[in-house]
């Protein structure tokens, strides 16, 4: 179906190569996008049939054979998961944009790199002003903000900004001879907060994990005995973490709470976002971050709910002039030559090479606006509540924990005397493995849940129908299976 390689230049490049190439592409992704594939999210097969599949072969000779190329990505996409289907429930992001896919494809086809105004003054322009208007909405307008490669990254540069607000010099010197540092984070916040401690020289034991409370929000009173012992144990307390919007309950830690015990104690204010903070763009629902304009630092995944292509995700500081006291370093004159007019954003960055991944957020945002994302983030807590209201009117059903925002953590209650972890861990291991659903499980308290993600865009209340009679009917299978 693929048309065959035309004539070639001297430059080895066939003439219109490029405008052809995008044509195959285009039908190519358009049918995978649009079309129902085979009415599953995956074609399960096994491990050494994708390899057989699908490994390149390296010993191929090559001859600039387009048809070859389109046949490999068609194979690979007809065993791809299909994350854009309404019933692909398994992560902290789904769905499809095309306005931000878009941009997935400008950033790639004009290949520039967000270190020099030199190389990138339009990305620079748009990454400035794009991120002005958000530290704006956030609260922090005089601050300031980047783009990073994910939530783990930012809240490792969170942290490496209050390390070295609280350890003078370290940057130059390490943390050599000097008493241990402390930081707070929930129980039930994200491990990446451990491996930047180990990252950063303060050691994983440097993070002290706060108890949660029903809800899975972090105890206040724990947190104060948690820096009393600290404290008593020979730490300097220096840095605490709000998550908004934990990664299996959707619980959101108390800010203002936290915010004034960081003023007390002297503590940094990070609040981890990376799932929650698009609720900031929401008028309903807003109020989830009240406080956050006290935060130190906050980070954002764009890429999670808002329907970005990964990656796509943000570091604020209210602290102008805390990215360059933590981030620059070395001799740089070979490559920043920064004019008034011409900002760097490379200095300012742990990285250096770096993608235009804001092109993305930007002509998602100019397509839909503020108000077209937050009427999307409604949508899912209204597809959230009907989710709840089914689990609660279905007697073999239960919550897990109270519902927060569009996570929903639930089981079945098997009639039978089976292990109601493995039976659940069945049911969504059959539907993943039917390629029907793909949901995930995690642990609440000792007992496994079944955690229901709601963030695509194109999920509707019959999908929401469709999902939970794919769960009654799986768990109804398996008890008279025995």
């Amino acid at each position: 179906m693929w048309d065959r390689e035309g004539p070639q230049t001297a430059s080895g490049h066939g003439v219109g190569e490029a405008e052809r190439m995008f044509g195959w592409l285009t039908a190519l992704f358009g049918r995978y996008l649009d079309g129902p594939g085979n009415g599953l999210l995956v074609d399960r097969v096994g491990h050494a049939t994708l390899r057989a599949a699908l490994a390149p072969h390296l010993d191929h000779p090559g001859h600039g054979d387009w048809h070859r190329l389109l046949k490999a990505m068609e194979a690979y996409l007809a065993h791809a998961v299909r994350t854009q289907d309404p019933l692909y429930l398994n992560q902290l992001w789904a769905g499809r944009s095309l306005p931000a896919l878009a941009g997935e494809i400008l950033a790639a086809v004009s290949n520039t790199s967000l270190y020099t105004y030199e190389v990138a003054p339009a990305a620079t322009a748009i990454e400035i002003a794009m991120l002005a208007e958000l530290k704006r909405i956030i609260g922090f307008p005089e601050g300031e903000a980047q783009m990073t490669t994910g939530g783990s990254n930012g809240n490792m540069l969170g942290l490496m900004l209050a390390r070295d607000r609280a350890a003078a010099r370290c940057k130059q010197e390490g943390l050599w001879n000097r008493r241990p540092l402390a930081a707070f984070v929930s129980a039930e916040a994200h491990y990446s907060f451990d491996k930047a401690a180990a990252v950063l020289g303060l050691g994983a034991e440097a993070i002290i994990k706060v108890k949660v409370d029903r809800t899975g929000a972090m105890d206040m009173d724990a947190l104060a005995d948690a820096i009393a012992a600290a404290r008593a144990g020979g730490r300097d307390p220096f840095f605490l973490a709000a998550t908004a919007g934990t990664t299996v309950r959707g619980a959101f830690d108390p800010i203002p709470a936290m915010a004034e015990v960081a003023d007390r104690e002297g503590l940094w204010l990070h609040v981890d976002g990376a799932w929650g903070g698009a609720f900031i763009l929401s008028e309903r629902h807003r109020p989830l971050l009240d406080g956050l304009q006290r935060a130190d630092s906050f980070v954002w995944d764009a890429h999670k709910m808002l329907g970005v292509p990964l990656m796509c995700s943000m570091l604020f500081c209210r602290h102008r002039g805390a990215f360059h006291d933590s981030f620059a370093l070395g001799d740089t004159s070979y490559i920043f030559h920064e004019a008034e007019d011409r900002p760097d954003l490379g200095p300012d960055s742990i990285l250096c090479g770096r993608r235009a991944d804001i092109l993305k957020l930007w002509l998602e945002w100019q397509y839909y606006g503020r108000a077209g994302l937050a009427k999307r983030i409604d949508g899912y807590m209204d597809l959230a509540a009907r989710a709840e209201a089914i689990v609660a009117a279905e007697p073999r059903l239960e919550l897990q924990t109270p519902r927060r925002i569009n996570t929903v953590c639930f089981r079945y209650r098997p009639e039978t005397p089976v292990d109601p972890d493995a039976f659940n861990r069945s049911i969504r291991d059959r539907l993943a493995d039917s390629g029907r659903a793909l949901v995930n499980f995690a642990w609440i308290d000792g007992a496994l849940t079944i955690r229901l993600v709601i963030c695509n865009p194109a999920m509707t209340e019959a999908d929401v129908d469709h999902f939970f009679s794919l769960v009654l009917e799986t768990g109804r299978e398996l008890e008279m299976a025995g």
